[in-house]
């Protein structure tokens, strides 16, 4: 997570081009820890971004595959 602005009616969290993916190598493993303290504490807001779904490169991971085909397949 980027950032966690805590207000006294919740988070505010804003995830910058991340994955949920325990077998890729290119960054660390998410922090599923962290992401359930803040759910325990309420999240009012997440925003969320990603970069480079649109480009006709071969994908980095086995996961971005899968997930290029069901976008491609969802937004047909």
């Amino acid at each position: 997570i980027t950032a966690a602005l805590h207000t006294p009616e919740g988070a505010i969290i804003y995830a910058n081009d991340f994955k949920f993916d325990n077998h890729q190598m290119v960054s660390p493993p998410p922090d599923y820890r962290r992401f359930r303290e803040l759910g325990k504490k309420g999240v009012k807001v997440a925003i969320m971004d990603t970069t480079n779904i649109k480009e006709k490169q071969q994908s980095k991971t086995h996961s971005e595959k899968i997930a290029r085909d069901l976008l491609k397949d969802v937004l047909k």
